[in-house]
């Protein structure tokens, strides 16, 4: 029998064998080196890319605005605080489908979104439809023909256009805030609510009052899931005076931008899924672009509703609402306006 000593070396097919597993665990590395630069690049010039539209969008929306001062008598000079972006957003009573209804129509929801992009926060400003101020009136031809005391609503109704009358509802709010320069504006028509309102999955309320028009089931007290067409009955609907609608419609909308604002921390690009879902059924000027940055705002913000105060009244033949100019002005120092340096 021949015994085999081991003097210390390997056979030759042994070695041969650890050279081809370095080989391969070399090209294994060396590969996975590669894959994870080209992963850093992409990530670095998709960062790169989205910036660029964040700052795109940004510009837009900030691009050709005009800047009032004001004095006040106790605290000086008031300079307008520029990191403050205004969208105007307006539900509109009529459905898209309905062909230049801009003469018989309003804008039955009006809120001014007011972001300020310094310290993070995102003013809602509710205004009653009802609000009475120095309207611009047109004839038939579009001509000017005087300046009266109506319903802010109103302004919605002398467009030609659906841009026409989103533009003229823009001209309106921002004189009635003494001139604050609005960026942009959101027009929805009425069937656009219910796929808003499905893109998060409902909202849950709770009814103030009876509402058995809408369902036999709905009565105050009732936790209500509104989806679909429910969101749109339940937003319009009214009693005797618009004032608790105004209340009830600024609880749903604290309630859907929670949700939206937490699904929008998932996933950025539900905004713009949904602004391209709709376009059809809104009128608006924000681009793709700008909602891509106001959406990059929104999910880091804090949200704050604001109602105006002011007296209920009827004029004969419609509710009003006359607005505490005092309430308003300390408003325009604590959202629009900063001391100037």
């Amino acid at each position: 029998m021949t015994v085999m000593r081991n003097n210390g070396e390997m056979p030759s097919n042994s070695f041969d064998r650890l050279k081809q597993k370095k080989r391969i665990f070399i090209g294994f590395v060396s590969l996975a080196l590669v894959v994870l630069l080209v992963l850093q690049i992409s990530v670095f010039v998709t960062a790169l890319q989205l910036a660029n539209v964040l700052r795109e969008g940004r510009n837009r929306l900030t691009a050709n605005r005009t800047y009032d001062t004001f004095t006040d008598q106790e605290n000086g000079e008031y300079v307008y605080n520029r990191d403050v972006i205004n969208i105007l957003l307006m539900g509109i009573d009529k459905a898209s489908d309905t062909p230049n209804a801009s003469a018989t129509e309003q804008a039955d929801a009006l809120y001014l979104f007011s972001f300020d992009t310094a310290k993070k926060q995102i003013y809602v400003i509710a205004i009653s439809r009802n609000t009475l101020m120095d309207m611009d009136i047109y004839d038939m031809n579009h001509q000017l023909v005087k300046r009266a005391k109506e319903q802010i609503c109103t302004a919605y109704a002398y467009g030609r256009t659906g841009k026409e009358s989103a533009e003229l509802t823009v001209e309106a709010v921002s004189r009635f805030f003494y001139n604050i320069p609005i960026s942009g504006y959101y027009a929805i028509y009425d069937d656009a609510v219910s796929e808003i309102v499905g893109a998060v999955g409902g909202i849950t309320v709770q009814l103030d009052e009876d509402m058995l028009p809408i369902s036999p089931s709905w009565r105050k007290g009732t936790n209500v899931r509104l989806i679909g067409k429910y969101a749109l009955k339940y937003l319009r609907f009214r009693g005797e005076s618009n004032e608790p609608r105004l209340d009830r419609q600024k609880d749903f909308l604290k309630k859907f931008l929670t949700v939206a604002q937490e699904m929008t921390k998932k996933d950025l690009s539900l905004p713009l899924e949904i602004y391209q879902k709709i376009a059809s059924k809104t009128v608006t000027n924000v681009d793709a672009k700008s909602v891509t940055y106001l959406a990059s705002e929104a999910v880091q913000a804090e949200f704050q509703l604001i109602s105006l105060k002011g007296e209920v009244g009827f004029d004969g033949f419609y509710e009003t609402f006359t607005v505490d100019q005092e309430n308003l002005y300390g408003l325009l120092k604590d959202v629009f306006y900063k001391k100037s340096n």
